[in-house]
């Protein structure tokens, strides 16, 4: 016969437990509302991500030692997303989006798909993340200069802030 046992944690487990998830909280906060203004939504909808994503996560998730949470990659993706569809209301096409989201990560994990990011290699990633790192910085160059450079292309953007630096 099979028997379920729980395992309590002692005190000094749940005291730091709580000690990391304030620390998160706290840290998480401003960020999550930076990455909702950088997808182009109202910062509520990052603090709405910010408090369900963990609990969403902590019933329904495989592991324990993973965390979830907003990423800056996600909210580029989502704002490039967002940004083409110029008609309708912005936040039922972020509803949409992440209803698709959710299908395809429900089929990925159905079909054992996730093993194909192996084949993804280092350099991959270090490209992608330094390219959504260097369009979030020239994304905030407007707001940081007060200058709206004109072109149609991020690059061309950059090229025109920098022709115009001294604005």
């Amino acid at each position: 016969m099979n028997t379920l046992s729980v395992k309590i944690p002692s005190f000094s487990v749940i005291k730091d437990d709580l000690l990391a998830g304030l620390s998160s909280a706290i840290a998480g906060t401003p960020q999550s509302m930076a990455f909702a203004l950088i997808a182009g939504v109202n910062p509520i909808y990052g603090l709405y991500t910010a408090i369900l994503a963990p609990i969403i996560s902590a019933v329904f998730g495989s592991s324990g030692l993973m965390t979830v949470g907003t990423t800056n990659a996600l909210a580029l993706i989502v704002a490039g997303t967002l940004s083409t569809f110029e008609d309708g209301d912005p936040i039922q096409r972020l509803f949409i989006l992440t209803f698709l989201s959710g299908v395809f990560y429900i089929a990925f994990g159905v079909f054992r798909l996730g093993s194909l990011v192996k084949f993804v290699s280092n350099a991959v990633m270090t490209g992608f993340i330094t390219g959504a790192a260097l369009l979030i910085i020239f994304g905030q160059l407007p707001y940081l200069t007060n200058y709206q450079a004109q072109g149609s292309t991020a690059l061309l953007k950059v090229v025109d802030w920098v022709l115009h630096w001294n604005e």
